[in-house]
């Protein structure tokens, strides 16, 4: 017998955030991802949810211009890790690439510090936010949108630095290794790769 209208209905209701089996890691963040831009503001309850489990003296403060991911994370532990971890490989000279930019959280810190920044996301909708939250303040940035784990419009041997920033632990293997072999393609030599997972 058919199911009842109801449930079926109801199906329907979440139908986009259901991650349908048949489609490829790529697709189902790509899904994933631009919903969450598309409802993603400061007080959206999932953000709001997200913030309570930060330090209260942040949680409670509220941010200035904040940009989608600030809720993942505290400015200082960002900084931080920005600090150890990236500062030693910039330079005004660096020509970097993000995978993975999201709303712009990382990139925001590392235009500064560089001569150029290309920001590649799969996901159309983070790209747009992303754009529009950083080129008021930084004209070095440049934005790509990635149909899969290549990434388009870079040329062989042209960066110094790319990174994927807390972008692969939502990635499965296959994909992991088709951007690892990417960013061998695309850095120089003696270029570096910074992956977080």
């Amino acid at each position: 017998s058919a199911p009842p209208a109801a449930l079926l209905e109801l199906v329907k209701s979440f139908s986009d955030a259901i991650v349908y089996s048949d489609a490829s890691n790529v697709n189902t963040n790509r899904k994933l991802w631009n919903n969450y831009s598309k409802e993603w503001t400061e007080n959206t309850h999932f953000v709001q949810r997200m913030k309570d489990n930060l330090p209260a003296e942040e949680a409670d403060s509220p941010q200035e211009n904040m940009l989608l991911g600030d809720e993942w994370s505290t400015r200082a532990d960002l900084l931080e890790v920005f600090e150890a971890f990236f500062t030693p490989y910039l330079s005004s000279s660096t020509v970097a690439l993000e995978v993975g930019s999201g709303g712009g959280r990382v990139a925001n810190i590392v235009a500064p510090k560089v001569s150029k920044l290309t920001c590649c996301d799969i996901s159309s909708e983070m790209l747009l936010r992303a754009e529009k939250a950083l080129t008021p303040q930084h004209t070095n940035i440049s934005f790509n949108l990635l149909p899969h784990a290549k990434l388009a419009n870079i040329d062989d041997s042209s960066l110094d630095f790319a990174y994927a920033f807390d972008v692969f632990p939502h990635v499965d293997l296959h994909t992991i290794r088709d951007y690892i072999l990417e960013f061998k393609r695309v850095l120089r030599e003696g270029g570096v790769a910074l992956i977080h997972t």
